[in-house]
């Protein structure tokens, strides 16, 4: 038997004969290991055998005197050949992890752990270079086995043992649902591998090792070209760490639909983001009330019909059934991006909800929309306040278009009314003469839309402020409340109140400018004035010295221009 396998795996002709195997299947490989991970690990295992298998063929030859090579050369390649095998079996230790899907080796610190050994084996080979307990070399390069010679192949040994072992664990456990072949197929490597190995050691005249690896390498090969559920285990290993890349470029189209949501998110109380084609929907922002009135319902039109007939007072449920019909949204948004309605939930209070178009498919129907809900109860309450403070201001038909005031000509007219009374009656009022602050400022910096504004805010806070007395906008950025009734009685805490208005509004505003207003405020007295007009005169030069003042403090230096 010795005789036989000596003359049948002679290591010169076995050598040839595999590397001529290997080196074709690395041309065929080449091509597939830029796909995955998976086809770049098995191309290395390829690639690292065939370096091995031309280590040893070099060795091989000088032994058996086809070439000559010194002691030292001859040291070499025999490492090389150890260390080239100890890296074979490694990578091959990864990637039938992945095949299998192991946890322990789903990130690159648990590749780091599983490649110490390996390292570690490596330092031993390159040791056993200069100690003659491995292998020595004799003086005309002849190699010859030391005593610790199979101490060389224990890491490696390990290795192959564990990978054996998961995957006939994972064989049996899948042999029920049809599976259990992908893994047989892996151990096709790894029993001519160990055969090989025992069978070497026990006749170490033959190649068995070599023999056992490109054996490995071709029958790993071949199942892997045809075994569909090796397809299956490439797209599961694409979702890995080693995979990056590719995955950056598969979710760069979904980056693309979901960063104007992102960007949204904090201004919706919910969003979903819907499938016209098939009714399904992903929660993108979650909201419990919509949670349980939804529960566990993919259907869309579903979701949104539940969502309103549970949360929805009552006379606006019809109305958001009708919106929040998908059968129609299509038409009903036209080639608007956009369409949008309001009403009030039982609990929520007043809501926008709006769907907003993400993307149309080849024939221009909508493929996906967003469905997103704002919560704008503070709005409404803010557009009440105002219509508050400005309902004794409207009781005459003379309003300011823009402000909501009484206009120049209520102004005259009533001012006319207070003269008569003047005349015939006692009466008690003060006259409050306002004027915005940095108007023409924001005008030229800004435009006139934000001046427009900055009018809206600086009446807002004058009328809560006085809000017992009528208001009037005599011109472009002046105002008159004659002070009367409760508010004549309490004037110090109307002007504190202005001044804490004014506060409030300016914590909204950005840092280069705020609103304020130039004040002078005179209360009539019948023993100094004769008419309204004098009372008027002296709160415009009260104001104007007012103004003076704001404009010397340091931090109003943006309004010297102005």
């Amino acid at each position: 038997m010795h005789a036989i396998l000596k003359g049948m795996f002679t290591y010169t002709k076995t050598d040839i004969i595999c590397a001529a195997t290997l080196l074709l299947i690395i041309t065929r490989l080449y091509g597939w290991k830029k796909k995955d991970i998976f086809m770049k690990l098995y191309f290395w295992i390829t690639f690292s055998s065939f370096c091995m298998v031309v280590a040893f063929a070099a060795g091989n030859l000088a032994d058996s005197g086809i070439i000559s090579m010194c002691r030292g050369l001859r040291s070499l390649t025999w490492a090389c050949a150890l260390i080239a095998f100890n890296y074979t079996i490694f990578l091959w230790f990864i990637y039938s992890g992945i095949f299998r899907e192991s946890s322990i080796i789903s990130n690159r610190m648990s590749c780091l752990h599983c490649a110490i050994p390996a390292v570690i084996n490596m330092v031993i080979i390159i040791i056993a270079c200069f100690v003659d307990g491995f292998y020595s070399i004799n003086d005309v390069g002849k190699f010859l086995r030391g005593k610790y010679y199979e101490f060389l192949f224990i890491i490696p040994a390990v290795y192959i043992t564990i990978s054996t072992a998961a995957l006939l664990k994972d064989a049996y456990l899948e042999k029920k649902s049809g599976r259990g072949k992908r893994y047989v197929v892996l151990i096709s490597f790894t029993v001519p591998v160990i055969l090989g190995a025992f069978i070497q050691n026990m006749e170490p005249q033959t190649n068995m090792l070599v023999i056992g690896i490109c054996i490995g390498v071709i029958s790993a090969y071949s199942n892997l070209s045809v075994d569909e559920v090796a397809q299956e285990v490439i797209m599961k290993n694409i979702e890995l760490e080693y995979s990056q890349a590719e995955l950056k470029i598969a979710l760069e189209h979904e980056k693309r639909q979901y960063n104007t949501v992102s960007s949204l998110a904090n201004i919706y109380i919910f969003m979903y983001y819907i499938n016209m084609h098939d009714d399904s929907y992903e929660r993108i922002k979650d909201y419990t009330l919509a949670n349980e009135a939804v529960g566990d319902t993919k259907c869309a039109s579903t979701a949104l019909r539940k969502i309103y007939l549970e949360r929805a007072v009552q006379k606006h449920i019809n109305k958001m059934l009708e919106f929040t019909d998908l059968s129609t949204l299509d038409e009903r948004m036209g080639k608007n991006e956009y369409i949008s309605t309001e009403y009030k939930g039982k609990k929520v209070g007043w809501c926008r909800a709006r769907f907003i178009e993400v993307d149309r498919d080849e024939n221009g129907k909508l493929k996906h929309v967003i469905f997103a809900v704002q919560d704008i109860s503070n709005e409404k309450q803010q557009i009440l306040e105002l219509q508050d403070a400005l309902n004794y201001a409207n009781q005459k038909a003379y309003v300011d278009g823009l402000t909501g005031v009484k206009n120049v000509t209520a102004y005259k007219e009533y001012i006319e009314i207070i003269d008569d009374v003047i005349k015939n009656s006692e009466v008690d009022f003060a006259v409050a003469i306002f004027d915005i602050n940095g108007l023409k400022y924001v005008n030229d910096n800004y435009g006139h839309e934000k001046g427009n504004i900055l009018i809206i805010d600086s009446c807002r806070c004058i009328c809560r402020a006085f809000k017992h007395s009528p208001v009037f906008r005599i011109g472009g950025d002046e105002f008159v409340a004659i002070i009367e009734n409760a508010d004549i009685e309490q004037l110090n805490n109307c002007r504190r109140n202005l001044e804490q208005q004014f506060e409030q509004i300016n914590e909204m505003y950005p840092d280069y400018y705020f609103v304020s207003a130039a004040m002078g405020i005179v209360h009539y007295d019948s023993k100094k004035h004769s008419c309204y007009d004098d009372v008027f005169k002296k709160a415009d030069a009260a104001m104007y010295e007012n103004k003076q003042e704001i404009k010397r403090k340091p931090e109003n230096s943006w309004m010297l221009r102005y």
